[in-house]
């Protein structure tokens, strides 16, 4: 081989070698700009999950928001429902507590003020019965009476049985913890709730406004 076709090949040989390592250097670097774009959109994944999940837990109610068993309500009706002045009044406090002991407090308060609301509906509804009742209907405002003394002998029972499960099947199944006071207050908070709100949900169909004994 001529000097000069040596020289030629040599220089070849360093273009091909820089190219090599100019290369790997450009996809390395690439490499690790995604690497770390990746790292830093899990870690604004995990912020925004977090916050939302944050959020989330200051916003929430402790129950689910009511929905109605009657057909011919309409959601004006379901929205006065979940937006009444006894939610207002102890999520105003519950979203304040401090401690398990407070939230538990609060909770059970929370309960009580619903069935002692649902005493003021049961009378509010049978007293708009009676006053509209109709020799046209096919059903007696006596019929009707009759259906709610039934429900209304059911709901304590239901609520404190329903209740008293979740907290004895959560002790059973996994054992002592705070949670499980939680879960039976919640729960009868819930239970209590949802049978005041379907009595004032009747009340509101027959008179269009309901009273509440909590301002």
């Amino acid at each position: 081989m001529k000097k000069s076709e040596k020289i030629i090949v040599t220089f070849v040989c360093i273009v091909c070698l820089i190219s090599g390592f100019v290369a790997g250097q450009y996809f390395n670097n690439k490499s690790n700009e995604e690497n770390f774009s990746s790292e830093n959109n899990s870690i604004t994944d995990y912020k925004a999950e977090k916050t939302t999940d944050e959020n989330t837990e200051k916003t929430d109610y402790p129950f689910n928001l009511y929905q109605s068993f009657l057909s011919s309500s309409g959601t004006k009706v379901i929205e006065k429902l979940n937006n009444n002045p006894i939610d207002k009044k102890y999520y105003d406090k519950y979203s304040r507590v401090t401690d398990l002991q407070q939230e538990q407090d609060i909770l059970t308060e929370w309960s009580k003020a619903y069935e002692q609301e649902f005493e003021n509906a049961k009378k509010t509804l049978e007293s708009s019965l009676q006053a509209k009742s109709n020799s046209e209907n096919h059903i007696t405002s006596d019929e009707v009476l009759e259906k709610l003394n039934n429900y209304y002998n059911n709901c304590p029972g239901y609520a404190d049985s329903t209740g008293e499960l979740s907290c004895y099947f959560e002790e059973f199944n996994s054992g002592h913890g705070t949670g499980h006071i939680y879960d039976l207050l919640s729960n009868s908070l819930e239970i209590n709730r949802e049978n005041t709100l379907r009595i004032i949900e009747c009340v509101y169909l027959l008179d269009g406004d309901y009273t509440w004994t909590v301002e």
